[in-house]
Formats: C-alpha cells, structure tokens, sequence
C-alpha cells in the first residue's frame, strides 16, 4: 500500500540554512503522520531519515470589520536526512 503525499517545500531564510544541515521543512495536509512521512520520503527518494518533527499551526482569529473568520489551519513537517548522494534530490526541490 503507497500513499501519495503532496509535498510542499517551505522556503524561507530559515529553511534555506536548515537544508545544508540535510534538513527540509514541506507544508502537508493535516492527516498526514510522522510514519507515513517517513515510509513516503524513504521509499520515493531512496534515503535514510533520522527524525521527523511535525508542527501544527492553528488558526489565527481575523477581523473585517464586524465579521470574524479565521485562517486555515497548517501542518509542517521538519525532516532530518542522512547525508548521502540520494539527499541532493530532496534539495533540488528546495531550488
């Protein structure tokens, strides 16, 4: 069974110096789990991965006038790869 993951990348300053320490921040859907990131990334790249961190964003109460909304809710995934060749394609997506 594979599941198809839409990965995201996050580029920022942060994530730029976060990726020559083998680490990648992707944006994911809110059902996604740390296993079933790790089994994705380790199966479609071909690399080991050492941790996977997630962060959940909630979302922020915003204002227009009299009406309240709110902003969507966000879900990030920091990963830690282990160095190697397969590693440089997982940068690539990072530009």
């Amino acid at each position: 069974m594979t599941i198809e993951i839409e990965l995201e990348p996050v580029v920022t300053e942060k994530t730029s110096k976060q990726v020559n320490d083998n680490q990648f921040v992707f944006k994911v859907d809110q059902s996604i789990t740390k296993i079933m990131m790790q089994q994705y990334l380790s199966t479609k790249y071909k690399v080991v991965i050492e941790s996977v961190n997630s962060i959940n964003q909630k979302p922020k109460k915003r204002r227009r006038g009299r009406i309240i909304g709110f902003t969507k809710a966000k879900k990030k995934m920091v990963v830690k790869v282990k160095e190697s060749k397969e590693a440089e394609n997982i940068k690539k997506l990072f530009g």
